[in-house]
């Protein structure tokens, strides 16, 4: 299991992946990498915890779909959400991007909240 671990007001909170998902929105993700473009969809309670459920999903994937087995480690290890994280799309309601760089190539992340569950 993996834990997501954020800091509010000087208190670090510890939240397993499967705490985020129990309730929430329907989340669209749509990456490009490689020439590819890849859609899944995930519910969350935010778009920041879609971000961190589909990073975990894609590091736990047994197939490599998106993501080598190399890229899957460098992901695992590299992947800093106080760095990276969703941002809203300028001028538009319920669209974020959270795009970031995996061994000197793009990945772009577009996440689109589709609806409440």
């Amino acid at each position: 299991m993996i834990w997501k671990e954020l800091k509010i007001n000087n208190e670090r909170l510890r939240l397993s992946s499967s705490d985020i998902m129990k309730e929430g929105k329907k989340y669209s993700m749509i990456c490009e990498f490689r020439g590819g473009t890849f859609i899944s969809q995930i519910s969350s309670k935010t778009e920041q915890d879609a971000f961190f459920i589909w990073i975990k999903n894609q590091i736990e994937q047994k197939e490599d779909i998106i993501f080598t087995k190399e890229d899957k480690f460098v992901l695992s290890k590299e992947i800093d959400f106080d760095i990276h994280y969703p941002v809203l799309l300028q001028n538009l309601k319920n669209i974020w991007s959270a795009d970031f760089s995996l061994r000197d190539e793009y990945v772009s992340l577009v996440i689109v909240k589709t609806c409440e569950e």
